[in-house]
């Protein structure tokens, strides 16, 4: 919580195992945590990967990857742009993550549709990126 950049690189250098450790009731791993803190980093986003890249593939409890997470992350003060960023570095990190289901079956698209703190241009990157019977989103059929 609000320690600077460059604590957090000689803790993350000093301890990149640790970031993958479950934490908390939800059992996020610190990728996890950074993104649903209310004002993740774009440089502490790139940091945690870059000190261990099993964190992007690490699911919490309930299924959710980071991609799920940050998708439906609060981002306090955060653009469209600054979200749209962020998603990015995490779908880059494990695009896999995109076709991931949760608990409740949902992908990170299902989710980012249904969240308050989502974005149009979170959704229509995650639009271009999946496929459609990735989803469990029904689309009405063409007007002829």
């Amino acid at each position: 919580h609000g320690a600077g950049l460059d604590v957090l690189q000689f803790l993350a250098k000093e301890g990149a195992d640790v970031l993958v450790q479950p934490d908390g009731e939800e059992e996020l791993c610190a990728l996890g945590v950074a993104l649903s803190m209310g004002k993740p980093s774009v440089d502490v986003v790139r940091l945690i990967l870059a000190a261990n890249p099993s964190t992007r593939s690490v699911a919490d409890r309930r299924a959710n990857y980071p991609l799920h997470t940050a998708v439906r992350a609060p981002m306090l003060d955060a653009s469209p742009d600054q979200r749209l960023e962020i998603v990015r570095l995490v779908y880059a990190a494990y695009s896999q993550a995109l076709e991931k289901r949760n608990f409740r079956g949902e992908t990170p698209l299902d989710i980012a549709i249904r969240s308050p703190f989502s974005c149009d241009e979170v959704i229509d990157f995650l639009l271009q990126k999946s496929s459609p019977e990735e989803s469990t989103i029904v689309e009405e059929a063409p007007l002829v």
